[in-house]
Parts: structure tokens; sequence; C-alpha cells
């Protein structure tokens, strides 16, 4: 890393309605980042404000489920199976569904006003032009930005499903295409690892890597299962 011209921008979280708080182990190993990059280079970080990631999830949403003209063939690997989305949602509590019940959830969305408007699909799209632009105005060759790779560790089996909003933190970058590498950084009491994601411009994967290369040796990188210390 060139430590002369290096410049960090980080964002603590993602404050949009059904966003999952981040973790406060989470939240303290990116301070953790941020406070080596500052110490080790001498340099200030600063925090990047983005109040249009403030409708991320649902635009998100809409947007991906809008890739696909037929999202049922796509889930159900083009086999021809028909089925009712929403008999089947209810019989998947039961376990009398072919599908399974988190595959039954994403067909559902377009159900749901909450998170899918197809009519908004023209303004999500320009939202999302407009975070790619403000993150093109931020991050040049020298510049990264750390944020959570997820606001949450593994959670429990189907505990995902009501966390779905986890994923803006990395679908934000799918949506603008900007290159995301990931960094463990720590485990929490349970022995659960978390980590950061460091972003850069345009095809410059190659400072990501090296600053996930750097922050992995500060502190300690990943650890195979089983071989950290965890509380009961």
């Amino acid at each position: 890393v060139c430590s002369e011209k290096l410049k960090i921008f980080y964002i603590k979280e993602i404050k949009s309605p059904l966003v999952p708080f981040v973790e406060a182990d989470i939240a303290s190993g990116l301070q953790n980042a941020i406070s080596y990059f500052e110490s080790q280079y001498n340099i200030s970080a600063k925090e990047l404000n983005l109040p249009l990631l403030f409708d991320l999830f649902r635009s998100g949403t809409t947007l991906l489920v809008n890739l696909f003209s037929d999202l049922e063939d796509v889930l159900s690997s083009g086999r021809g199976i028909h089925f009712n989305t929403k008999l089947d949602l209810l019989k998947s509590f039961f376990g009398k569904s072919t599908l399974s019940f988190m595959t039954l959830v994403l067909l559902n969305f377009t159900h749901f006003p909450l998170l899918y408007r197809r009519s908004k699909i023209p303004e999500y799209k320009r939202m999302v032009e407009d975070i790619r632009n403000e993150l093109n105005k931020v991050l040049d060759e020298d510049s990264v930005l750390l944020l959570p790779t997820l606001p949450i560790t593994a959670p429990y089996h189907h505990a995902g499903i009501a966390l779905l909003g986890k994923m803006c933190y990395t679908g934000l970058f799918s949506y603008t295409g900007f290159p995301s590498t990931h960094c463990p950084i720590g485990y929490n009491k349970h022995g659960l690892p978390y980590g950061i994601q460091i972003v850069g411009s345009k095809n410059n994967d190659a400072l990501t890597i090296a600053c996930a290369v750097e922050l992995e040796k500060a502190f300690g990188g990943w650890r195979a299962p089983g071989t950290t210390k965890r509380d009961v």
C-alpha cells in the first residue's frame, strides 16, 4: 500500500428501513481497522454520508426481482414446475411444498408492496445511478472505502429471512459495480467470525486486496473452525 497517497473513507452503517443494526463487535472491528490505517500511515479517515442509501433495501429488491422475466422458472431451475406461490408458501410451513421456504419467500416478493414496487423502477434506477456517481466522486485510484461486510454474524437457520436487509451491505456494490474485498477482522464471544469489506474505484481491485492483506496480517485473518476460543 502506498502510504503517501492512501486515503481512507468509511461508512459505519447503512441507515435504511428493514436493514439490521450493526452488531457491537462488528462496529468495534471496523473502528479498529480505521484506527490501524490512521496510525500506520499518519492519515485521517473521513466518514462518508450517503442519504441516498435510505431506501436501498426496497430499491435493491425491486431491481433484483425485475432482472428476471420469469422468476418462477429461474428458481425452479427451468424444470417447468407450476405452483401457486401463495398457497405453496403456506404449505411450506408443514413441509408439504416441493420448494423450500426461502425460495417461496423470494417468489412472493412481488406480492409485497412494501418490498416491491414496479411503478418505481425508473426512480430506483436513477437512485442507483446517483449513488454510483457519488462514489465515483469520492473514490480514486488511491482511495478505499471501509464498511461492514454484513451487519450481523451468521444467524440461525431461517432467521435470515427476517434479516434480508443485511444484503444491502454487499448488494450496494453489486448494483453499482465497484470492486469489494472481504477481510476477516475478529470473532465474537460465540466464536463466530466477522469482517469488513474494502471497496475501491472501478477496476482498482489490486488496492482493495493489498489493504485486505495488510489488515489480515495485523488482526490475524481467517482461522480454521474450532480453533477460536468462545464463551459458552
